[in-house]
């Protein structure tokens, strides 16, 4: 058997699903599988070590084939329809933005302990994320600039339909018309059950509601997102001069204006980690600066459509901290003022709309 190598920090694997002790077994089990996929390019030796400073979300790997070439190997438990997007993306647009190619059919559906497990193979780039760096002030704000400013090549790709759930046997996103795409987003914020609450009240609710049912009219070109960019850089990959050399994690990309939504998830972001006010508007101009957009063309062409999706995220989050407390009974400190912040939010820009 290859080397199996269990490094420091090994909490990072600590999911409900990859508590010891399967831990081993898992890479054992990782090992054969590679093998078995990818007869040409892995030994059942396969060198794996887990990989820390490459994303969080996933588990993931760095392994070794037998040319001796080093790759990254990500598993999740699931059907894998995030990492087939994924691929899709990377394999259609690397080339207009940093990223780490994947690997040719790279993505493997399998099953471990009987339970579904999808893998992705990419190569390896040889940085760390940029996480570490976002509390440095005299790092945070230029590179934030810079972090716009891939996002921007992000958003000027053009793909087919709208939304962020994604059709592999089809390669397009899942709603092919705008109208569509905005009226799904309403059902699935479920306003009524929210005004039935009294969280927010009926009016406000209905004011919002009206004006993001007015964006059906915009039928906008469909524009890729990678939307957990701006504001979280364990999903960049940045060089000792804090040159991004790659954009990873792409679960939570999609298609519509692009722009919007990115800059939205970015400030609702702020708004959850409790940034003050001109702290928030300082992130706003380095982010705007990175896109190559004056203030008075954001507050003209963009800042509507930013304060829409802003408050769809957060009326999203509410649900979504909801969901998380009835499976787990008690929310942790961090997550239950992560929920508070959110309905606060949702309500008073709902307030707006209705003032």
């Amino acid at each position: 058997m290859g080397k199996v190598l269990l490094l420091g920090n090994e909490n990072r694997l600590s999911t409900p699903r990859f508590e010891e002790p399967c831990r081993i077994e898992l890479y054992e089990f990782l090992q054969q599988e590679l093998a078995k996929s990818f007869p040409s390019h892995f030994l059942p030796e396969t060198n794996i070590l887990p990989h820390y400073s490459q994303g969080v979300s996933n588990i993931t790997f760095v392994v070794q084939d037998r040319y001796q070439r080093l790759w990254i190997l990500r598993a999740r438990y699931g059907d894998g329809l995030r990492f087939r997007k994924e691929q899709w993306i990377l394999n259609n647009y690397s080339e207009e933005f940093p990223s780490a190619i994947p690997f040719t059919d790279g993505f493997v559906r399998t099953e471990f302990q009987d339970t579904p497990l999808s893998l992705f193979l990419q190569s390896y780039v040889a940085y760390p994320s940029a996480f570490h760096l976002k509390n440095l002030e005299d790092v945070s704000e230029s590179l934030l600039a810079e972090v716009a400013c891939t996002a921007r090549l992000i958003n000027e790709c053009v793909v087919i339909g709208y939304g962020t759930h994604f059709v592999p046997g089809q390669n397009t996103f899942s709603e092919l018309t705008w109208s569509s795409h905005i009226e799904k987003i309403l059902n699935d914020m479920k306003l009524d059950e929210i005004a039935k609450t009294g969280q927010i009240p009926l009016s406000h609710i209905k004011a919002f509601e009206q004006r993001f049912l007015a964006m059906e009219s915009l039928n906008p070109t469909p524009r890729l997102y990678h939307r957990d960019l701006l504001k979280n850089w364990g999903n960049i990959l940045i060089n000792k001069r804090n040159n991004i050399q790659a954009v990873i994690d792409w679960e939570h990309a999609g298609s519509g204006m692009g722009i919007p939504e990115e800059i939205a998830t970015a400030i609702y972001v702020m708004h959850r980690d409790g940034l003050d006010p001109e702290k928030r508007k300082s992130e706003l101009r380095q982010i705007l600066l990175g896109y190559d957009i004056t203030f008075r063309e954001y507050l003209s062409n963009y800042h509507e459509y930013v304060e829409l999706f802003l408050t769809q995220i957060a009326i999203e989050k509410m649900w979504y901290y909801q969901e998380i407390q009835k499976k787990q009974k008690v929310l942790s400190d961090w997550r239950k003022s992560c929920q508070q912040r959110a309905a606060r939010l949702a309500a008073a820009k709902c307030k707006q709309f209705a003032s």
